[in-house]
């Protein structure tokens, strides 16, 4: 949680630049140094990397995102491999730092699988994920239970986003 009176005992984050320079700004005034985790990064993209939504569409004749059983295009992820990845990354988070406050500076994808999987009753089908799509710059916020079980505490909270010039929650990104 990135309250003002939550302070974290560690700052995690992606590795891709975008999330690296939010984990700074965020992070700054705590004075932690945000330590880099590649598998926290977005479900890779392969060779469809930085074309735009159109160019994608047009390309492999589908919107990215609505096929979880396949890659995006060669060398990408599927959603079955990239959910895979997301969980064991949190289950290593929750194992290195067990009783800490942990931030982690990511992406809506694993945000996503993260609500999905860890939900009671978890959807073991990513094509539930497109449903529970977070705000850029949101907070979500996760405890984990004396039990190991995982709480939802918050979900896409983008309140400390009101009143900000420029701000546009569930904008559709721009780019595979």
């Amino acid at each position: 949680a990135a309250d003002d009176d939550v302070q974290p005992d560690v700052v995690l984050v992606s590795t891709m630049r975008r999330a690296v320079h939010t984990a700074e700004i965020i992070a700054g005034p705590t004075g932690i140094a945000p330590e880099q985790h590649a598998d926290l990064i977005e479900r890779t993209s392969g060779e469809a990397e930085g074309l735009t939504i159109a160019e994608y569409t047009t390309k492999y004749g589908r919107a990215p995102w609505t096929d979880w059983h396949n890659p995006l295009s060669p060398g990408g992820e599927s959603g079955h491999e990239f959910g895979t990845r997301v969980l064991a990354a949190t289950d290593r988070i929750v194992g290195t730092h067990q009783g800490k406050t942990v931030w982690v500076v990511c992406h809506g994808g694993v945000i996503m699988v993260s609500a999905v999987r860890r939900w009671p009753g978890g959807a073991a089908d990513l094509t539930a994920i497109p449903a529970v799509s977070p705000a850029n710059t949101s907070i979500n916020e996760w405890h984990i239970d004396a039990d190991g079980a995982w709480r939802l505490a918050r979900y896409n909270d983008h309140t400390h986003l009101v009143g900000i010039v420029g701000n546009r929650p569930g904008e559709t990104p721009e780019s595979v």
